[in-house]
């Protein structure tokens, strides 16, 4: 199982009339077996933390990451090696 962060954007218009999407939350969701379980997971969140029935009605885009943690390196201090 895995580790993914969710990220919810809104596509907006700049002044200039330019598109460009504007981050509105981002979640991360721990132990989910995809990254499609993880996204489904993350709307559902992202849906109760707005308080809207359907979290595309606050954002656009979704886009999703694996988190890689890294485990600290073992170093042995002191003492002798044998």
């Amino acid at each position: 199982m895995a580790t993914y962060q969710i990220r919810f954007f809104k596509r907006l218009l700049s002044s200039d009339g330019h598109p460009f999407c504007c981050l509105q939350d981002r979640l991360e969701v721990r132990n989910a077996d995809t990254p499609e379980c993880a996204v489904a997971r993350a709307e559902r969140r992202y849906e109760r933390l707005k308080n809207v029935s359907q979290w595309d009605r606050w954002a656009d885009v979704v886009e999703v990451s694996e988190v890689v943690r890294r485990s600290p390196a073992r170093r042995r201090i002191g003492g002798r090696a044998g």
